[in-house]
């Protein structure tokens, strides 16, 4: 959607009803914002299942931020996917090696049958994937311009948090308390060691889902990288 004023936004709304500015459907998203939700690319691939809990969830998310930041976000896909991370596991440490995420594509069965690659992540580059032990996941993946989430069964969602600091290890260690502290998350992390060298974490923070009466244990990720 082209840039607007609040007020512009606002009656967008009005001109079709919605004095209380929330979105009920994937129609009111197109007419408001002129996306068509069912084109974006990978909806077509997901069983009906997952379909119907993208447009629960998608109208759950964009009402629950306020109209200043609802009018400029901009879908940009959506996949239920397979997430591979590779992880070199030594005596000392752990190194994060890389991710693979691919989109698990349905056929007329309604099941999902084969994969295609959307995304390499590569973070330690002398490190062979064939070398690292790895670390699955599948789960519905909705994609902004500039960032991603999680979307759930419960019609809920989560994303991922990267913050990047520069300290010793106690000093990240530190932070990454204070950060839960005034985040509200639960503070359970693992350090992985990044790039060969010897002061730089990456601390991996398991984020609590305030929004789900269950204690639903997420991801959030921290990269810390020495000078």
């Amino acid at each position: 959607m082209s840039k607007i004023t609040r007020r512009e936004y606002e009656k967008r709304y009005e001109v079709i009803g919605l004095t209380d500015y929330k979105l009920r459907d994937l129609t009111d998203i197109l007419l408001i914002h002129g996306f068509d939700l069912t084109l974006l690319p990978g909806y077509e691939e997901l069983t009906i299942e997952h379909k119907e809990i993208f447009e629960k969830t998608v109208i759950r998310f964009f009402n629950a931020h306020g109209l200043d930041t609802r009018k400029d976000l901009t879908p940009q896909c959506v996949h239920y996917v397979a997430e591979i991370n590779y992880i070199k596991r030594d005596e000392d440490h752990d190194t994060l090696v890389g991710q693979v995420v691919y989109s698990l594509v349905k056929k007329q069965s309604d099941k999902y049958v084969h994969k295609k690659r959307i995304h390499k992540f590569t973070l330690e580059k002398s490190i062979p994937f064939k070398e690292c032990q790895t670390y699955s996941k599948t789960y519905l993946r909705f994609e902004l311009k500039g960032e991603w989430f999680h979307f759930t069964e419960a019609y809920e969602w989560y994303g991922v948090m990267e913050i990047r600091i520069i300290g010793t290890e106690e000093e990240l260690s530190q932070a990454a308390e204070l950060i839960s502290s005034a985040c509200d998350i639960a503070y359970k992390s693992r350090f992985y060691r990044c790039r060969n060298k010897n002061n730089a974490y990456r601390l991996y923070i398991k984020t609590k889902d305030n929004t789900s009466k269950e204690e639903k244990q997420l991801e959030g990720q921290m990269s810390f990288d020495e000078i």
